[in-house]
């Protein structure tokens, strides 16, 4: 008992019992029985599939369209410092 016991654990045991393997598989395909078949499989996730294929040319669009914005907000950044200086260079002019 005292071989089990951990010290830190507050109850104590009252039994035990010893077993010698002579050997195991966790993944013996013999006890194994597939539920689905791999064409149950393919039918089961093909919404998920074409969902994320839209998402995908979805989020593809809108990063164009993201960098379509930048640049045209980078443009409109120039032409307005372009006319600031402008005015600024005319009233220093006056």
């Amino acid at each position: 008992m005292d071989k089990v016991h951990d010290s830190r654990y507050k109850a104590t045991p009252e039994r035990v019992y010893v077993i010698h393997l002579e050997a195991f598989d966790w993944n013996c395909p013999q006890h194994i029985i597939p539920r689905f078949s791999e064409e149950e499989i393919q039918e089961a996730v093909a919404p998920a599939k074409k969902r994320m294929q839209d998402l995908e040319q979805e989020n593809q669009k809108l990063r164009a369209e993201v960098a379509h914005l930048n640049n045209r907000k980078r443009e409109l950044n120039r032409q307005f410092r372009k006319c600031r200086a402008k005015k600024s260079s005319e009233t220093i002019g006056q």
